[in-house]
C-alpha cells in the first residue's frame, strides 16, 4: 500500500507538505513520470508520530490542500500502488483499483441515510440501491416456504367466487375436486359396508331395493328403508 509521488516538470519541485518535506527532482522528458519517490510516511495525516524514524507530526487538512493545488497545476503526480493505507482528506490520489479488501472497510465505501433492513439489489445491469426486497425479488421459495403451512381453513389464505348456497368441495376424479351437492352413495346389497360401520342416520342408494332401487339408512345396527323396514 506505498504512498508513491511523481514530479512531471523539468524542474525541482518542493512538496508543500511533509514530514519532513520532500523535493522531487525534475524529470528528464516532461510530461512525463520523473522517478517513483516513497511518501507514504513523509505524507501520514495528523497526528500520526514515528518517533523511530525521527518524524513527529504529520499532515492536516491544510497540508493536503496545498498537494492538491500542485496536482491541479500538473508539478506532480502521486498514487496508492494498492489499498489505500489512510485517508488524505482534501487531497484525491488516483490509484488501481483496490484489491481484494472487507466490504465493510471505512477506508474504501462509505455511505449514509440508510434504513434497517434494507438490502443492497440490482436495478439494472450495471446499477445497484439499497432499498426493500420485494416478493418479486425472492427466487427459489416455494409457496409452502413463503407462509405458514399450517393456517386457518377459512381464513384469507383460502379465497372462492361462484359458489352455490348446500354444495361442498367433493371429488370429481383421482387428483381433481369441485364444488357440487353432496352424492349419494350407491351401493348393492353385497356391495353396502356394514350398517354398524358408518354413523347412525347414513344415507346410501340401494340398487335393490325395490324394482327400480331405493334409498337406505343405517340405524347403527342395521339398513332400513323409509319405514323402518329392514332391508
Amino acid at each position: 500500500m506505498p504512498l508513491f509521488a511523481y514530479n512531471i516538470t523539468g524542474a525541482p519541485v518542493t512538496l508543500q507538505a511533509g514530514t519532513p518535506v520532500v523535493v522531487l527532482p525534475g524529470c528528464v522528458a516532461p510530461p512525463a513520470r520523473g522517478p517513483a519517490y516513497n511518501v507514504t510516511s513523509e505524507l501520514r495525516p495528523d497526528p500520526a508520530v514515528d518517533p523511530v524514524n525521527g518524524k513527529a507530526g504529520g499532515v492536516g487538512f491544510g497540508g493536503f490542500t496545498a498537494l492538491q493545488a500542485q496536482l491541479t497545476a500538473n508539478q506532480i503526480e502521486l498514487e496508492w500502488t494498492s489499498d489505500a493505507e489512510y485517508l488524505t482528506t482534501g487531497l484525491v490520489i488516483g490509484g488501481p483499483a483496490p484489491g481484494p479488501h472487507g466490504l465493510t472497510d471505512p477506508l474504501l465505501h462509505t455511505v449514509s441515510g440508510l434504513t434497517s433492513n434494507h438490502a443492497l439489489l440490482a436495478t439494472s445491469a450495471t446499477g445497484f440501491a439499497f432499498g426493500q426486497p420485494q416478493h418479486a425479488n425472492l427466487g427459489g421459495v416455494s409457496a409452502n416456504q413463503h407462509h405458514n403451512q399450517s393456517h386457518v381453513l377459512s381464513g384469507a389464505d383460502h379465497t372462492e367466487a361462484g359458489l352455490t348456497i348446500g354444495n361442498v368441495l367433493v371429488a370429481t376424479g383421482a387428483t381433481t375436486f369441485g364444488w357440487a351437492l353432496v352424492p349419494t352413495p350407491v351401493y348393492s346389497d353385497f356391495t353396502r359396508p356394514a350398517a354398524n360401520t358408518v354413523p347412525a342416520g347414513t344415507q346410501i342408494f340401494n340398487t335393490n331395493e325395490g324394482a327400480n332401487g331405493g334409498p337406505n339408512w343405517s340405524n347403527g345396527t342395521s339398513w332400513v328403508d323409509a319405514l323402518g323396514n329392514l332391508t
